[in-house]
C-alpha cells in the first residue's frame, strides 16, 4: 500500500516517523514523507491545498508530532477529511492525548508504532477488520475504544536504520513543497542527529516519559539500548549517506547510562570505524571520571546536561527530579577536568510554580559553575498529557484548551506578552533568561559577573518587579541577539569543518599549536 507520513513539528529530527517509514518499507509498502516545518502557527489555504494534492494518490495518511505541532496537525487533518482517506495519528502527542486526537482520525497509535502500523496496512490491504489491533485507539458510537498495547521492542538491533533514503521525501519551503535529497541541518552545519536507545529512566513531571511508561506498566524494561556494534553500523551508514556531516549528535535521553564496558568498546572502535566526533546528552548522576575519559576517547567534544533548576524545593515538589546541587557541581567539576569537552547545562525559566527564592537559587547555581560552561535556558511549556500540565489545569493556572504555550518555541524567547502566567517574577526570570550563553570569568551569558550580586539584591529585585520596563527591554535585546547569533553560527559552521573549533575554541587552538610543534597526531575524530 501507499502511505503518506506527515510531520507538522518545527525543528524536530522526526526519527520516530523515519523509523516507521523504514519498517513499512521492509514490508513492501511505499512511503511518502512530508515535513511541514514553518515558523507560522497555522498553514495558509495554499499550503493546505498543496498537501491535499501531495497525498491524493495515497491509501493511508499518517501523522506524527510533538505537542508543538499538534494544532497544525488538526488543521491539516480537517482540510484532508474531504479526501476520505484512512487516517492514523501517532507520536508522543497522540500517545499522551488519545481522547483528543481520536476525534480527528480513524485510528490513534499508542506507544511504539512499528507493529501497529504494519498490521494496520496489511489488514487494510486484505479488507479485514482493524478494530482489535493492539496499540490502536478509535472512536465508536461517540466513545473512545482503547486497545491494549503489544510488547515493547526488546531488541533494538533488529530495527532497520531510520529512513534517510530520500526517494520520496518533500519539505515545505517558502516556495511550497520541494523534494529533497539530503537534510538542511546536515548541509547547513554538519550535524547528524541519531539515537541509539528508547526510553528514559527518570520521572520528571514536565516531560512525557511518565505517561509513556504508564502505557507499558508491568511490562518489559522500558529503557532499551542497541548494541555498540549496531550503533557503529548505523553511524557508518549515516556518514555515507551524509558525506558533508561533521559530527554526530546522539539524542539518547542519557547516553552516559551505558556501562563502562560498552563505553570502552565505543572508545576502541568509534574513532577508527566511524571517524567523526560527537556530542550527547547525559544525566548529572551518570557522569564519572572513568565514563568521561572513555567518551572523550571515543570522540566526545560536547556534553549537554539537564539541570533545570537550582531550587531543591522545585526539584522535589514540582519537577520530581531528585538531583541535588551537590551532584550537579560534582559532575561539572568532573567535566571541567577534561579540556576536550565543552559542557552545556540546561535550565528552565518562567515557571509560575517557582517563587523568588527558587529562581535565585538557580541563578546562584549557574554562577557557581566552572568558567567555560555554557547555559541553555528553556522557557517552561505545559505539554498536554504531562503530569505538570494536568496539575496546572487542576490549579486553574491554565485551561485545557489553551494557555499552555505548547505551540510556541521554548528556546530563545520569553513569551510574557502572550501568557499572563509568564509575567510572574518577571525580573528574576528575565535574569535567568539573560544568563543563557557562555559563562566566563567576566560574564554569565549577558550578565556581567561584577554586577551579579547587585542585580539579585532584594531592593533591586523589588524595584524592578514593580517597574518592569528595563527587564522587558533587556529581554527583547536578548531575543534579538539570539536570532543574530543563530544566523552567524550557521554561517560559521558552513566554513569551519571541525565542530570543536566552534564549541571549544580554546582546546582547538591548543590542539593546533601542539600539532605544529610535535608533528601529525591522531585525534578522537579519526583525522590527522
Amino acid at each position: 500500500m501507499k502511505i503518506a507520513l506527515i510531520c507538522t513539528d518545527n525543528e524536530s529530527p522526526s526519527l520516530g516517523m523515519r523509523a516507521i517509514s523504514a519498517t513499512l518499507k521492509t514490508h513492501g509498502h511505499h512511503c511518502r514523507l512530508l515535513f511541514m516545518e514553518t515558523g507560522d502557527r497555522k498553514f495558509s489555504p495554499a499550503v493546505l491545498e498543496e498537501v491535499a494534492a501531495m497525498v491524493r494518490d495515497c491509501d493511508v495518511i499518517g501523522f506524527s508530532c510533538l505537542a508543538q505541532g499538534s494544532t497544525k496537525a488538526k488543521q491539516v487533518l480537517g482540510h484532508l477529511k474531504a479526501l476520505n482517506k484512512v487516517t492514523v495519528w501517532g507520536g508522543v502527542h497522540a500517545s499522551l492525548n488519545p481522547e483528543e486526537c481520536v476525534n480527528y482520525v480513524d485510528y490513534v497509535c499508542l506507544g511504539e508504532g512499528e507493529g501497529m502500523i504494519v498490521e494496520l496496512l496489511d489488514r487494510l490491504a486484505k479488507h479485514r477488520d482493524c478494530r482489535d489491533i493492539l496499540n490502536a485507539a478509535y472512536q465508536e458510537n461517540g466513545m473512545m475504544v482503547k486497545n491494549d498495547v503489544r510488547p515493547l521492542i526488546s531488541n533494538l538491533d533488529e530495527l532497520p536504520l531510520p529512513d534517510f533514503s530520500f526517494d520520496d521525501e518533500h519539505h515545505l519551503t517558502k516556495d511550497g513543497f520541494q523534494q529533497v535529497f539530503s537534510l538542511y541541518n546536515v548541509e547547513r552545519n554538519g550535524q547528524i542527529v541519531f539515537t541509539s536507545s528508547r526510553g528514559c529512566a527518570f520521572y520528571c513531571t514536565y516531560c512525557c516519559n511518565i505517561k509513556l511508561k504508564n502505557l507499558y506498566a508491568g511490562r518489559e524494561h522500558y529503557v532499551r539500548r542497541m548494541s555498540v556494534s549496531r550503533l557503529i553500523e548505523h553511524s557508518q551508514q549515516l556518514r555515507k549517506r551524509f558525506p558533508k556531516g561533521k559530527y554526530f549528535y546522539f539524542i539518547d535521553e542519557d547516553f552516559a547510562a551505558r556501562s563502562n564496558q560498552e563505553l570502552a568498546e565505543l572508545a576502541e572502535r568509534f574513532p577508527s570505524e566511524v571517524g567523526l566526533p560527537f556530542e550527547c546528552l547525559a544525566h548529572p548522576v551518570r557522569i564519572t571520571t572513568k565514563k568521561l575519559a572513555l567518551l572523550t576517547q571515543a570522540g566526545l567534544f560536547r556534553m549537554r546536561i539537564g539541570v533545570e533548576t537550582g531550587s531543591e524545593r522545585t526539584k522535589r515538589e514540582i519537577y520530581n527530579r531528585h538531583v541535588s546541587n551537590e551532584v550537579v557541581i560534582r559532575a561539572a567539576n568532573t567535566i571541567g577536568q577534561s579540556p576536550h569537552v565543552a559542557p552545556v547545562y540546561f535550565f528552565i525559566y518562567a515557571n509560575p510554580y517557582e517563587n523568588r527564592d527558587d529562581i535565585l537559587s538557580t541563578l546562584q547555581l549557574i554562577a557557581s559553575l566552572p568558567h567555560g560552561s555554557s547555559i541553555q535556558a528553556f522557557e517552561l511549556m505545559f505539554f498536554p498529557g504531562s503530569i505538570l500540565f494536568e496539575r496546572a489545569v487542576q490549579d486553574n493556572l491554565i485551561t485545557k484548551d489553551n494557555e499552555s504555550a505548547h505551540e510556541l518555541s521554548y528556546y530563545g524567547r520569553l513569551h510574557h506578552t502572550e501568557h499572563a502566567w509568564k509575567r510572574k517574577n518577571l525580573y528574576v526570570n528575565g535574569l535567568l533568561f539573560l544568563s543563557g550563553g557562555h559563562c566566563t570569568h567576566y560574564r554569565i551569558g549577558l550578565l556581567p559577573r561584577v554586577l551579579f550580586n547587585f542585580l539579585i539584591h532584594p531592593a533591586v529585585i523589588d524595584f524592578n518587579e514593580q517597574h518592569t520596563l528595563l527587564i522587558r527591554v533587556l529581554i527583547l535585546m536578548k531575543e534579538s541577539i539570539y536570532r543574530l547569533r543563530s544566523l552567524l553560527a550557521h554561517l560559521v559552521k558552513i566554513f569551519i569543518k571541525d565542530p570543536i573549533a566552534i564549541y571549544n575554541f580554546g582546546f582547538f587552538l591548543r590542539k593546533r599549536l601542539s600539532l605544529k610543534s610535535n608533528g601529525p597526531q591522531r585525534y578522537a575524530n579519526g583525522s590527522n
